[in-house]
């Protein structure tokens, strides 16, 4: 699903980071990592049959609607089956890599992890489980950090589960008052 041709005035490399080192010991025992996990279809490359959908698929959608087409999963030893799902990256019309984190301490040591391959791009992040819209909400995002030239840009959304989620309290502006 190619979005639409967008380009960036002055704008850095495009580069996506996914997490994907965790344990999802909360998950109970799954027979493949979460990150592949299907849950939808999508026509086979024949276009005669489907193919299962697995839940990091959605998101890689959402960065190549934004131009997106380098993006690195960042893995721990026990990961391969995402490699071997998404291999070289064709399926989903992008290049993608695949870094190796061996330090277990959470999502900023696994993010520091490509600073060497991204050190000179503009970084989007995403995680691989979460499903959100618009389809073009990366889009808006790198819009918005062009306009702003803003370091960091957050792309927020609205849960009727906060409970389960990272939240974050906004005022009316839009600006983060609580987390």
């Amino acid at each position: 699903m190619a979005g639409p041709d967008i380009s960036f005035p002055k704008i850095r490399r495009l580069v996506g980071l996914i997490p994907a080192a965790g344990y999802a010991t909360h998950l109970g025992v799954l027979p493949h990592s979460k990150e592949i996990q299907p849950i939808g279809t999508y026509p086979d490359a024949s276009g005669l049959g489907q193919s299962p959908k697995v839940v990091s698929h959605y998101l890689l959608e959402k960065m190549r609607y934004a131009g997106i087409d380098r993006v690195y999963f960042i893995l721990r030893d026990g990961k391969w089956d995402i490699a071997a799902h998404f291999k070289d990256g064709a399926t989903v019309d992008m290049f993608l890599a695949y870094l190796l984190v061996t330090v277990p301490y959470g999502t900023p040591y696994t993010l520091d992890v490509a600073y060497p391959f991204v050190r000179d791009s503009l970084v989007t992040l995403g995680f691989p489980d979460i499903l959100f819209s618009p389809d073009d909400a990366y889009t808006r995002l790198i819009e918005h950090q062009v306009k702003s030239g803003a370091d960091i840009v957050l792309g927020l959304f609205p849960t009727d589960q906060p409970q389960a989620t990272g939240v974050l309290a906004s005022d009316d502006r839009g600006r983060i008052v609580q987390i």
